[in-house]
């Protein structure tokens, strides 16, 4: 009982005379440029990264107007908007629903899908985003339930 007391003082008259690692530089901020998003938009998921920078997949949602927005943003090693663009859904004239964005092999590829209710079937697409971050003119089907 006395060991247990005693190292319990001892240890409560320690504490104030231990510190844990100090770091005496004074840390530094770098402020980057504001950036400019569409408004009511927000970052969904990063899509890919790494040291050449990184894919981001923002989302504005829809309104009883319009429906949902997709943007796919660029940014550099630096975290600076290179490049953002809108993803327009619509392909000859028919509109489709987003469903994922995937970075594979060092391409994008943007998936939709697109119900056909007068076969009563859904249709799954792929595909390829060029360096514009716009989705090339071919549909590539890949699945249908």
């Amino acid at each position: 009982m006395r060991y247990t007391i005693a190292s319990i003082i001892f240890l409560l008259s320690c504490t104030p005379f231990l510190s844990a690692q100090e770091d005496i530089r004074p840390a530094t901020i770098s402020w980057g440029e504001e950036l400019r998003e569409p408004s009511g938009s927000a970052i969904d998921r990063i899509i890919a990264a790494g040291s050449w920078g990184s894919y981001v997949l923002r989302r504005k949602p829809g309104n009883s107007f319009s429906g949902e927005q997709i943007f796919i943003e660029q940014y550099d090693g630096n975290m600076k908007l290179k490049r953002s663009q809108k993803v327009d859904l619509r392909y000859k004239g028919k509109k489709r629903e987003f469903e994922d964005l995937v970075y594979l092999d060092n391409e994008l590829y943007l998936l939709t899908s697109f119900n056909n209710e007068a076969k009563k079937k859904n249709y799954l697409f792929a595909q390829v985003l060029n360096r514009q971050l716009q989705p090339r003119r071919d549909l590539t089907l890949i699945g249908e339930i």
